[in-house]
């Protein structure tokens, strides 16, 4: 699962499908994501990254995924 999701062409292929969805649906432009990063690591609530009722906690994601925010954003 590691080796799968930290793969360059595995991300490619999975916004190419996430693009080919969002025009078939007619999605606005804005509203197409332009990178994604796969993780291997469920959310669950014994992670820490979602509540109980598996709610966000986006701090938590925020702090937890800083490095590959930077990566995908340039820091920004």
């Amino acid at each position: 699962r590691v080796d799968i999701c930290n793969n360059p062409a595995m991300e490619a292929e999975i916004l190419r499908e996430i693009k080919e969805v969002a025009d078939k649906m007619k999605l606005e432009r804005f509203e197409i994501p332009i990178k994604v990063r796969l993780s291997p690591e469920p959310w669950t609530p014994e992670t820490g990254l979602v509540t109980d009722a598996f709610k966000l906690k986006r701090k938590e994601l925020k702090n937890h995924y800083l490095n590959d925010i930077e990566r995908m954003y340039g820091g920004k």
